[in-house]
């Protein structure tokens, strides 16, 4: 059926808005989130000022939106890597929690080298005293880090390490932060003789969160095995490139 008048500018208007939001991306890639303004977008995409604010009524309406993609990519991206984890786990089906803890870790690691503009915008959401998103620009946002948190907590209580589900989600968010924060240690790397290995470091920081939280030493050693069989079947590298998942989620 051929598309009518209306069906075209309806998609022209959401390509131009996806175009504000790479934009958007890659100044902050550039400049880091302060360095983003509406008067700055503007002049970098060619628009006035008022055609932008046609798109993003505000600055925090911008970022909110650019959150909410980044979160919906990286969910994408998590829940194929729980498919791919159930099926190397099929004949040890408990193993499943735990193996994909330990696989985010991989994944996460690679997601600050090849994705960094989006792990830099997660890390701002999590840890920036600064209110970047105004509570009536926040519903979205709020809504894919609960879905996020549900998706970690299962695998929590998949591992034996959360027996309810309040727990669990308490316990994904200390995962998830946790391992923020530790990444976030690699700008220090230069000072630290020998220099950090960010994996290792990431590894070690969530073993010692699953071996207090109850989690059996052998399930772990078992998992990292798993995880080695993961990346041989698709490298954490391109798991966590974003563009790649971005482009097959828009039929690129």
């Amino acid at each position: 059926m051929p598309k009518t008048r209306l069906s075209r500018r309806k998609e022209d208007r959401e390509a131009r808005h996806q175009l504000v939001l790479d934009v958007a991306l890659e100044l902050i890639e550039e400049r880091g989130l302060d360095g983003l303004s509406m008067h700055k977008l503007s002049k970098e995409l060619g628009y006035t000022v008022g055609a932008l604010y046609r798109y993003f009524p505000s600055k925090s309406a911008l970022i909110s939106s650019l959150q909410c993609q980044v979160l919906d990519v990286l969910k994408t991206s998590l829940e194929a890597l729980m498919e791919d984890v159930a099926d190397v786990c099929a004949s040890e089906p408990s193993l499943i929690g735990i193996t994909y803890l330990r696989g985010i870790i991989t994944f996460y690691a690679e997601y600050t080298r090849h994705s960094s503009s989006h792990f830099y915008l997660n890390s701002r959401l999590l840890g920036d005293p600064k209110i970047l998103v105004e509570e009536e620009d926040a519903g979205g946002v709020k809504e894919r880090v609960q879905a996020l948190m549900l998706l970690i907590g299962m695998a929590m209580m998949q591992a034996g390490v959360a027996s309810e589900q309040q727990e669990a989600l308490k316990k994904a968010l200390i995962f998830w932060s946790g391992l923020h924060g530790v990444l976030q240690v690699q700008k220090i790397e230069r000072y630290v003789p020998g220099g950090l290995d960010m994996v290792d470091l990431s590894k070690q920081f969530s073993q010692a969160l699953l071996l207090g939280w109850g989690a059996s030493p052998d399930d772990v050693v078992c998992a990292d095995q798993y995880v080695k069989q993961l990346d041989e079947r698709t490298p954490f590298e391109l798991r966590a490139d974003v563009k790649g998942v971005q482009r097959e989620k828009r039929g690129e």
